[in-house]
């Protein structure tokens, strides 16, 4: 081989290398959800400057799990999530920093209207049973957050059960009595599925002043309040519903920023520009 040909060479690999971008995993949450969304909304911002590869997860539980093993960098999650996490699982996430909030969402708690009942504080003994979603979910860390903050709730019968199986139960109301879904405002499946079963089910208040017992690290309620308007789910509303909201979180891993702080601030710049169409997909 000719000098010519070896520098050739050479030069192609080095090119090859310096054209390689660097890469963070981010967890996606469910397939199909706004987590899902917003992570790709970032990916179109950095792709210029890294490779975002999305990592598949069950929710905010399973990628607080992924966090503390590595196999994500960054993760949005529920801002109560962290609280369960670190008091029912027991588990070690390590170092983890916020990075900033998405957006806000809303506990809406849906019940068979035949049922009688009226409001969350109507749930608490084993009277009614309610599907809270598979563990991890993020309705149901809501769930074992309501019961970190009155366990009174813990009282109550629940299965693993989301989606359209669990709103079909609902609908019947003779084993299952009520599901909870913690969602921002209008997403589809509430705005679809849930409302096309209106004459059957109904958005209940799940305002309840235990929650403002649940605080975050710094001592901040993790849960606020807002009012649902009456025309937000026409069919489904028998008036203007009062809930808890609580705000969803991009979450980082401590590791991560510390050996790789300049890739990690890559990321803050594209979320951050990513943040408006974010926002607007979820009506915010």
């Amino acid at each position: 081989m000719n000098l010519f040909s070896a520098t050739a060479i050479a030069l192609v690999f080095s090119s090859a290398a310096y054209a390689q971008k660097p890469s963070i995993n981010v967890c996606t949450g469910p397939e199909g959800g706004n987590y899902q969304k917003a992570v790709f909304e970032v990916l179109k911002q950095a792709k210029e400057r890294m490779d975002v590869k999305p990592i598949d997860s069950k929710g905010s539980i399973d990628s607080l799990d992924k966090l503390a093993s590595g196999a994500c960098d960054i993760a949005p999650i529920q801002n109560d999530a962290m609280k369960v996490y670190k008091q029912k699982y027991a588990k070690d996430a390590g170092n983890l920093e916020k990075a900033g909030t998405l957006y806000k969402e809303y506990v809406h708690l849906v019940c068979n209207r035949k049922s009688g009942i009226g409001r969350v504080t109507d749930l608490m003994g084993n009277k009614y049973r309610i599907a809270i979603g598979p563990g991890g979910s993020g309705s149901s860390v809501t769930w074992d957050s309501f019961i970190l903050a009155d366990k009174r709730y813990g009282e109550a019968p629940t299965v693993p059960l989301a989606g359209l199986r669990a709103l079909e139960k609902v609908k019947m109301g003779d084993e299952v009595a009520c599901m909870i879904f913690t969602a921002a405002l209008n997403s589809a499946f509430v705005t679809t599925n849930m409302s096309e079963a209106g004459d059957y089910v109904h958005l209940i208040k799940a305002n309840d002043g235990d929650f403002d017992t649940a605080k975050d690290e710094r001592g901040v309620s993790i849960y606020t309040y807002d009012t649902i308007p009456t025309k937000t789910y026409p069919k489904l509303q028998d008036g203007s519903v009062r809930t808890v909201v609580v705000d969803a979180l991009w979450v980082a891993r401590g590791q991560f920023i510390d050996e790789k702080e300049k890739l990690y601030n890559w990321f803050l710049e594209a979320k951050n520009k990513a943040s408006p169409e974010i926002r607007k997909m979820v009506g915010q």
